[in-house]
Order: C-alpha cells, then structure tokens, then sequence
C-alpha cells in the first residue's frame, strides 16, 4: 500500500457509514503483515502538510500497536 491509500483508509474508520468503517478497520488490522506498511505509517505521521490532525493520531495509534504486537513478550 503507497501512503495515499492508507491515508483514505485511516480516513475511513472515522466514517458514520458502519460498513465502511467496519472495512476500513479490518485493512488497518491487516497492516502489521503488509511489506513497507511501519513506513508508510510513520511518513504519515510525519506529514502535517498533507493528513488531517485525526488522520496522523489514527496512524501513530496503529504504528505503536504495531511495535507492540512485535516486541519480545
């Protein structure tokens, strides 16, 4: 996935429109298994010019899930 298709996916989980937020979160589920995907999120994170304020926060949340889940238990 390129940065603009998980920015409109991170996008997508704050939709009123449960299907599509329910879409949204699954694909965000399956990044950790996605080549490239810390990345994308933490140039997303880091891009203010071009993500809303919601959109960096989603994608700091799942890239820190993302370490956790691989960190050494």
């Amino acid at each position: 996935m390129n940065p603009q298709q998980v920015i409109a996916v991170l996008g997508y989980t704050f939709s009123t429109d449960s299907a599509q937020r329910n879409q949204a979160e699954e694909l965000i589920r399956s990044l950790p298994s996605v080549e490239g995907a810390p990345l994308v999120l933490l140039q997303i994170v880091g891009n203010s010019a071009h993500c809303q304020r919601e959109v960096r926060q989603a994608a700091a949340k799942r890239k820190a899930e993302a370490a956790e889940a691989a960190a050494p238990g």
